[in-house]
């Protein structure tokens, strides 16, 4: 079974950008191919769930992306994750079915360590850490870094996002929903400290916290999405990703844990005794 930390992932899909000379924001995954004797094809007809195959024929590679579903964030996802099974220790000597071939599933969330690992790696190849950090405190908090990110690194704004909750010391919270039910939640360390996320994974959100619009944003507190006592005024912006029936809801807010043990310290006073 494989097991490379995300910190192993992260050092070699940057030493991989160094390596080959990959200095742009938007990585050129079909130069990466030809540098390193992989052609990369695709064909349009539906592939019945698949989003990409790494196919193997003695020491020569072929990556395989479908193109069925018209979206090339998407789709370069798809082929810099084949990339993490070509590279990655382990993944070669036990990914391949007797015919040479591992085929990738589309909108899976595996618990398969080799999928979760080049997940991974597709993530920090296509935006790695360096990078993403120098842009992302350009842009106010929430989905206005998370859209100005996915454009500068021509991501999806579902990799776009994870990858931002990851890396942004500030308090923010992201959940993945479908039809009403959330798919994932992911929240940053410095969120963590007012409280739990209300929300699990499956779990049915209130009609109020529904999102129908394009695009929504309002001023909430952040009690109505994490378990806190504390009354902390947060923004909260969804968007919904068109033909996937998705919504990405955002939660940030300006206010610190720390300030607000501040605050509790200056107002309270011991108890007096008569």
């Amino acid at each position: 079974m494989s097991n490379n930390t995300k910190q192993y992932i992260e050092k070699a899909a940057t030493q991989i950008r160094q390596d080959y000379d990959l200095i742009d924001y938007e990585i050129d995954l079909f130069k990466l191919g030809e540098e390193l004797g992989i052609d990369i094809q695709t064909q349009s007809q539906k592939s019945h769930g698949i989003s990409g195959a790494l196919i193997r024929n003695g020491n020569d590679f072929l990556i395989y992306y479908a193109s069925s579903i018209n979206n090339i964030p998407y789709q370069r996802f798809s082929i810099a994750h084949e990339f993490g099974h070509y590279f990655l220790p382990e993944h070669p000597e036990n990914i391949f079915n007797k015919n040479g071939t591992h085929f990738s599933s589309a909108g899976s969330s595996s618990k398969d360590p080799y999928e979760r690992e080049a997940d991974y790696f597709s993530t920090c190849l296509l935006m790695p850490k360096f990078l993403f950090e120098k842009e992302m405190y350009k842009y106010n908090d929430g989905l206005e870094a998370i859209k100005s990110l996915a454009s500068i690194f021509n991501t999806s704004l579902t990799s776009t996002a994870i990858r931002y909750i990851e890396l942004t010391e500030a308090p923010a919270l992201l959940i993945i929903s479908s039809n009403g039910k959330v798919d994932a939640v992911f929240d940053t360390k410095e969120l963590r400290k007012f409280g739990k996320c209300i929300y699990i994974k499956n779990k049915v959100l209130p009609n109020k916290n529904i999102i129908s619009t394009e695009l929504s944003k309002k001023e909430i507190f952040l009690n109505e999405w994490i378990d806190t006592n504390h009354r902390i005024k947060a923004i909260e912006e969804s968007i919904t990703l068109g033909s996937y029936e998705k919504t990405l809801t955002v939660i940030t807010t300006n206010t610190l844990y720390e300030e607000i043990e501040d605050e509790f310290s200056d107002t309270w006073e011991p108890p007096s005794f008569k």
